[in-house]
């Protein structure tokens, strides 16, 4: 392709300068008489008022196109931002269902359940998980991912018309924590309605792989109580936290004996992880009940007879039975 040769600026200056010497000349020499050359000059005067609206017409007609260049260019500027922004859109989308695979093919899945501790005991019903009071509570990782820092809470209600909480406080509870006791009894009293009030027992685990289990055979408290609750956290390998609720009532068809009624989410599902020592935790709101009577409740180490911190040591892992 021949390529187009430019007339450079100062080649075309020099031109028109020199084309205005030589009409100078021209005009002197056909014209020697001043007063005739001024007189031919001013023939030239419509000619000079036509090529001057001319050139007006011509900056008006390159300033419209160059604005109609420039609606053009932010046109095209405007769909070149709308598909990068498709783009990115897209690329994020595609970022985020990557991260969800990964996720999904990490996650961890732990399943709380129960087993006698009497071997004598049957379950007549198979489809319901039976809690008798004197019980293991196992904690299994049924996946192939392994599951750490596990942080489990049992809520255990005691109800306020069978423990009078004076009577409570003063025949269950260290005399160092007696006081502290009586207000927090008074404020979950209050929360229920004058029902319940609650104490709880904490379980940690550091680590939980793969096909196996925590198995925490559970003290046999002097109190009956009607209910309660179990809330796990744990995190898979990838740092993301899930958490799960558990609610077990008593069974009124098995004597002493109690069923799993809700697991609130069915998946565990992603969190923040929360500390219930903690007032800046974002807790779910299927579980904010249960924060509330956490808060309220009364520690298990505050319990006569019992150590502190004694709960960190009060399981025994396992291989998994059928694998």
């Amino acid at each position: 392709m021949k390529k187009e040769k430019i007339i450079p600026l100062w080649k075309l200056g020099l031109f028109i300068i020199l084309l205005w010497i030589l009409s100078t000349v021209l005009i002197k020499y056909f014209f020697p008489d001043w007063a005739v050359s001024a007189t031919f000059g001013d023939t030239f005067g419509a000619i000079n008022s036509l090529f001057s609206g001319l050139a007006l017409a011509g900056i008006i007609y390159t300033i419209y196109l160059q604005k109609t260049e420039l609606s053009l260019q932010r046109e095209e500027l405007k769909y070149t931002r709308e598909e990068l922004k498709r783009t990115a859109d897209a690329q994020e989308l595609s970022n985020k269902m990557m991260t969800e695979q990964l996720r999904i093919n990490n996650m961890p899945f732990l399943q709380h359940g129960t087993k006698h501790q009497d071997s004598s005991f049957t379950q007549k019903n198979s489809d319901i998980l039976v809690l008798p009071e004197k019980f293991d509570l196992n904690i299994s990782n049924r996946s192939n991912n392994e599951a750490y820092d596990i942080d489990c809470f049992l809520i255990l209600p005691i109800n306020s018309n069978k423990y009078e909480p004076d009577y409570f406080v003063d025949n269950f509870i260290k005399e160092e924590y007696k006081e502290r006791a009586r207000i927090r009894i008074n404020k979950s009293i209050y929360l229920t309605s004058g029902e319940n009030y609650y104490f709880t027992e904490e379980i940690v685990c550091d680590y939980l792989p793969q096909k196996k289990e925590i198995s925490i055979s559970l003290k046999d408290y002097q109190i009956e109580f009607d209910n309660f609750n179990l809330m796990i956290q744990y995190r898979d390998i990838l740092n993301n936290n899930y958490y799960q609720m558990s609610t077990f009532e008593k069974n009124v068809n098995y004597e002493n004996s109690y069923i799993q009624t809700i697991i609130e989410p069915k998946i565990p599902r992603v969190n923040e992880r929360f500390y219930f020592a903690s007032s800046k935790n974002k807790i779910p709101n299927e579980i904010d009940f249960i924060f509330e009577r956490f808060i309220h409740s009364i520690p298990n180490d505050w319990f006569l007879g019992v150590e502190k911190n004694i709960y960190k040591n009060n399981w025994v892992m396992k291989n998994l039975n059928n694998y």
